[in-house]
């Protein structure tokens, strides 16, 4: 009898731990996505907002954000395998699908938040002289690969000049503007944040990439073999992508006050005002307004943004930027579109 009672108790405490098991794997813990993000800068605005809303755990994927100064090192993250995602602008989309695959799964255009600057009194000289005349010769800061660089390329061939004409100095967002306080450059091309010290020191803005009609694309992209192997979860990605869109668009105040607070608790002074300067200045896409401008036009070979990302990269190569062929951007921007679709299906599923 006493055997008997061991070998239920026995057989019931096995049961017990298999079925915790059970419900352990069942549970299993969100997957992390490793994504890499250029910054801190507002339209990049992921970390900045999703983030406290606590908007990836009701997506139900954990994040891990890998910081880096500028698209070029975080190029080589992804080709190295060390990234699942990410937060980029277009030059150095472009850049790495002269090497590897790298889907675009979103994009804007964050062209009016790409500035050139120079002194006060040169901008009172540049309007006596004109542009070309005062820039030939004179040395530029800017940052190498960038959607700066692609910036001060087109408005140099706009001006009539070409970076041959010019002195191209390479330095890191922060160093540049530093540089040209200093006197060590003539004119820097700069973004927000940084630019801020320029402001704050009385500098010029001289012209933007918007004023200059040149479309500059940021994007988030996804690693091709994450893409392939976890499309569901890059859907949920999206999602959370646009929800903070519409936030930004219907609910401005709570966004703006979400944005700054994150701003300011990580040493960055911004009010509110600033961080809707630029958020006016960008152009972003709902939803709907991203399959449109990820679908070709009837007779187009291309999308909205399948051919902005092609003019970026025809402009890189004819300044000896990019060798070889060009990247194929049916395939990197157009053929993403399906990804978009398929949260358009979930949502109205999910009605």
């Amino acid at each position: 009898m006493h055997a008997k009672m061991v070998h239920a108790l026995t057989t019931l405490v096995i049961a017990v731990f298999l079925m915790a098991i059970a419900l352990s794997a069942g549970a299993a813990a969100p997957m992390v996505v490793r994504v890499g993000i250029v910054g801190p800068v507002p339209d990049f605005f992921h970390e900045q907002v999703a983030t406290p809303l606590n908007m990836w755990d009701d997506a139900g994927i954990k994040i891990k954000y890998i910081e880096f100064s500028s698209g070029a090192p975080m190029i080589e993250a992804f080709a190295a395998g060390e990234l699942d995602m990410g937060v980029i602008g277009g030059p150095p989309v472009v850049f790495a699908n002269t090497r590897f695959f790298l889907p675009v799964v979103a994009a804007w255009d964050a062209s009016g938040i790409i500035e050139m600057w120079v002194r006060p009194e040169d901008a009172q000289r540049i309007q006596a002289v004109g542009e070309a005349a005062w820039f030939k010769g004179k040395s530029i800061g800017y940052t190498q690969g960038t959607t700066g660089h692609f910036m001060l390329q087109g408005y140099l061939r706009n001006i009539g000049l070409s970076p041959k004409d010019v002195k191209l100095v390479h330095l890191e967002p922060g160093d540049r503007e530093q540089a040209f306080l200093r006197g060590d450059v003539n004119a820097v091309q700069s973004w927000f944040p940084p630019n801020k010290l320029l402001k704050s020191a009385g500098m010029s803005l001289l012209t933007t990439g918007r004023k200059q009609n040149i479309t500059i694309p940021s994007a988030v992209v996804a690693r091709a073999a994450f893409l392939e192997r976890h499309p569901d979860v890059v859907v949920k990605f999206l999602d959370v992508h646009f929800r903070l869109i519409d936030l930004l668009q219907k609910d401005r105040d709570r966004f703006l006050d979400t944005q700054a607070k994150w701003f300011n608790t990580h040493g960055i002074k911004l009010s509110r005002d600033e961080l809707a300067q630029v958020h006016g200045n960008v152009v972003y896409y709902d939803l709907e307004s991203q399959i449109d401008s990820f679908s070709p036009k009837s007779g187009e070979r291309l999308s909205y943004f399948g051919q902005a990302f092609q003019d970026m990269a025809a402009f890189f190569k004819e300044n000896g930027a990019i060798k070889g062929n060009l990247p194929d951007f049916r395939q990197i921007v157009d053929a993403q579109l399906k990804y978009l679709k398929m949260l358009k299906d979930a949502r109205t599923k999910n009605k």
